[in-house]
Parts: C-alpha cells; structure tokens; sequence
C-alpha cells in the first residue's frame, strides 16, 4: 500500500471512529438497573426509562429519605448504584457498606471493615462508589477500604441459619431474616469495643460455616 493510500485511508477511518465510539457508549443504563457510579461503562449518566418525563417532573416528591443517625459520625459523597431494586454505596470515612431497599429506603444490610491499623491509620477514606461484578448466577459488590483491601461481597451466600446456628452456641445472638442476611441484636447499651468483639466473633464463625 502506497503511503498516499493509507494517508487516505487513516483521514477516512479516523472520523468514522469518532462517530462510532460515542453512539456505542451512550446506551446509558438497561432494563431500570444503575449497575455502575454513572450508570453505564460509558459514564453516560444517562437512564432511558419513561416514567419521569417533562410533563410530570414538577409534581415528584420525596418518596423516602435515609439518614446516618445510627453510624457515627459519618457522610457520604457518592451515587448509589441499583441492583434489582436495591442500592448499594458506601459511608465514609470507615466505607461502611449499606443495602439498602429502593423502594422503601429500608436498610436491609451493612458491611464494615475490620478497624485495625491499616485501615484507622490510612491517609484517604472518602469513598464515591462500588462496583458490580456478574457471571452467571453468582454476584458481587466491590469495594476498596481505606487500608486498600479489594472485598468482593458475595449477594448470594445463603448460610445466615447455619451462622445463626453457631452463633447461638457460642453466645452471640443474631437472627436472619432472609436466607443470605444476619441482623446483629445487641443490647441497647452496647460499646465500640463490644461490637469490634461481636464481628471478629461472626468473622470466624464464618470460617466455620459445613461445606462453605
């Protein structure tokens, strides 16, 4: 191919790159679903439903609020992502990690990381998101810790009656309202230091779960 030939051909392919990569990014989030921080991997921002549109927009209202009264001191700077009705973000600064219904605003389950030195003493703790991972019927939810950990939270482990099980016979009172949730049921009173001993106990009864 003589080099005036492939000149010609770069000037031609190059626009048609550029018209072509946009309109392959821009589908925006499928089927109701905001599985990533902008809601596809093209960053659209963009959800094609039609349920809000601009006849109606002024008459939304607030269907729910939640509010951070029983984590501390805390924030969050981040767009949840939606998962088959159910949204997913982070609390900063320890990145607690809050399910939460999307419907009701129902807080359905929370993860934290372990408070030890690498992540108490890590220099940046402000989270903006986490991640979505599928294939085939397994489920994750990733996150990074301030101590830089990658966790993958597993959706579809249903052992929480066998943990409620062996929690029971070792003093630690849990219940499990779905098969793959635990609720912890502590006193009133409780302390910091008493709920860092609750979840180290749950973390190695985990370990201990038949055939898991």
């Amino acid at each position: 191919m003589s080099r005036s030939i492939r000149y010609v051909f770069l000037f031609l392919l190059i626009p048609a790159l550029l018209l072509v990569l946009p309109l392959a990014a821009q589908k925006g989030a499928r089927d109701g679903q905001w599985l990533s921080y902008s809601a596809d991997h093209g960053s659209t921002g963009y959800s094609p439903v039609d349920l809000v549109n601009r006849d109606n927009v002024k008459n939304l209202q607030v269907a729910w609020s939640w509010k951070f009264d029983n984590f501390g001191a805390t924030s969050t700077e981040v767009t949840p992502i939606m998962v088959n009705g159910i949204l997913y973000f982070p609390l900063s600064p320890r990145r607690t990690i809050v399910a939460a219904d999307g419907g009701t605003g129902e807080t359905l389950w929370t993860w934290r990381p372990p408070q030890d030195d690498r992540e108490t003493r890590a220099a940046r703790t402000y989270a903006r998101g986490v991640g979505y991972w599928k294939d085939g019927d397994e489920e994750r939810i990733i996150t990074i810790t301030p101590g830089m950990r990658l966790v993958a939270l597993d959706l579809k482990r249903d052992i929480a009656p066998k943990v409620v099980d062996l929690a029971r016979d070792a003093g630690l009172l849990l219940n499990a309202p779905r098969p793959n949730l635990l609720r912890f049921m502590p006193a009133l009173n409780v302390s910091n230091e008493e709920i860092d001993a609750m979840l180290a106990g749950l973390e190695a009864m985990l370990e201990k779960v038949p055939g898991e």
